[in-house]
């Protein structure tokens, strides 16, 4: 084989590579989204901690309203196509940020 024949060889052998990296990404490999938790509950949990240390709201009633809020949490999450990890976990950025879809799905 001449020059002109393994270079056809390697540039096709290098496309077919592309091609596969390329079709694996977009339809076989899990999205990755991201929902940063923190910030989900921080709002919530602040207002609600100062209603019991006013006595406006009691222990019973807070740990009520934040389990119903971890189980809308979780049902949201759930409901998420991919793989779904909490943000401050992760490391690095171009991941989709879900967390807004969760904020809104609370305050339903």
């Amino acid at each position: 084989m001449n020059k002109k024949e393994w270079g056809a060889v390697v540039m096709l052998v290098l496309l077919s590579n592309a091609a596969t990296m390329f079709l694996t990404k977009k339809y076989i490999a899990p999205q990755i989204k991201t929902v940063d938790l923190v910030s989900v509950l921080e709002d919530e949990r602040k207002n609600d901690i100062k209603s019991v240390l006013d006595g406006n709201m009691t222990k019973e009633a807070f740990v009520e309203k934040h389990n119903a809020i971890a189980e809308k949490v979780n049902t949201i999450i759930s409901e998420q196509d991919g793989v779904v990890l909490v943000k401050q976990c992760v490391v690095g950025d171009g991941h989709e940020d879900i967390t807004p879809v969760v904020k809104a799905g609370i305050s339903k």
